[in-house]
């Protein structure tokens, strides 16, 4: 298991909810544990999972301009 701290930054949009508003509901619906806190959304998950879901997140959001952000460890306390 690995966290990982992933920022998406929607660039030239009037708000940034719907945006991630999305990425949230992908991990609702893959039933993935995370936290959002004011400048990141925090995950724990499987390293390939971890991997498949951010590639499979941007071809979501590619035909948007953003920016994602994402610090990956295996350090990270696990949620509870």
């Amino acid at each position: 298991m690995i966290g990982a701290q992933i920022s998406i930054y929607p660039l030239k949009e009037k708000t940034v909810s719907e945006t991630l508003s999305l990425f949230w509901e992908e991990l609702d619906k893959r039933g993935i544990k995370y936290e959002i806190n004011s400048f990141s959304t925090i995950v724990w998950m499987e390293d390939e999972e971890l991997f498949n879901f951010l590639k499979e997140i941007y071809n979501k959001l590619k035909n948007k301009k953003i920016v994602i952000v994402t610090t990956i460890s295996n350090a990270c306390p696990k949620i509870p």
